[in-house]
């Protein structure tokens, strides 16, 4: 005989998930969690700061380099000094027995030099006067304060001159350097402004000043209309 079905002991047609798991609806839904930063390991730090102390080792290295290096290894040329001018003869020897010259060499003063057959020659004790023959006779002996009318001079002594300035006597200018004998000397353009014994208002000298070892030299042109002897005088001027 068929017994009769309890419907509390039907089966379920509902199919039970298990636990823990959802359906594809169910996780769509679900809100996503973010992700965290990647953060650079110790080693890769360790890196990028020795790549960044290269860099800046090499950039000093080459401001170094450009600024202190560089300028060693490069050769800077100079110009060479513009000679100094020096005295050479303004005419040619003439045949004509008056215009015949003299080589003249004084030991005591340690030059040598020629001048025009018809001058002569004073020595003062330190000062060699160079003037025509007929101005020669008329210089005294001693000391007798000077004057342009001893034409020339070449004076010696053991000590430096005392510098050439300007004052109330006379006004002086410094020219540039010139060539004596192979010597450097100092040229100085003086003019009188006050009247003394010897010497005129206006009267212009040219002074030439140079050191040979010990000995000191002051080279004087006191009449300018013999300019042009004076400078073939010098040009053959030699000091031993």
């Amino acid at each position: 005989m068929d017994q009769p079905i309890n419907s509390s002991q039907q089966p379920s047609s509902t199919t039970e998930q298990p636990s823990g798991q959802q359906t594809d609806s169910q996780s769509t839904n679900l809100p996503t969690t973010p992700q965290a930063p990647i953060r650079p390991t110790q080693k890769q730090g360790k890196k990028g700061l020795k790549l960044l102390l290269i860099v800046l080792i090499t950039i000093i290295l080459g401001i170094v380099g450009y600024k202190y290096i560089l300028p060693k290894l490069t050769p800077i040329s100079t110009p060479s000094p513009a000679p100094l001018p020096t005295f050479t003869p303004t005419t040619q020897p003439s045949p004509n027995p008056s215009d015949e010259v003299t080589y003249y060499t004084n030991n005591k003063y340690g030059v040598s030099f020629i001048h025009p057959s018809s001058w002569g020659i004073k020595d003062l004790g330190n000062t060699l006067v160079i003037a025509p023959k007929e101005t020669i006779k008329t210089i005294p002996d001693g000391d007798f304060g000077g004057g342009s009318f001893l034409t020339m001079t070449i004076s010696l002594l053991d000590t430096p001159y005392e510098p050439l300035i300007t004052d109330e006597f006379a006004n002086v200018e410094t020219n540039e350097l010139m060539k004596i004998g192979g010597k450097n000397a100092e040229h100085f353009t003086v003019t009188v402004l006050e009247e003394g014994p010897g010497f005129k208002i206006g009267e212009v000298y040219q002074i030439y000043r140079l050191q040979n070892e010990n000995n000191y030299y002051n080279i004087t042109l006191l009449l300018i209309e013999y300019k042009e002897i004076f400078n073939e005088i010098l040009s053959s001027l030699e000091f031993f």
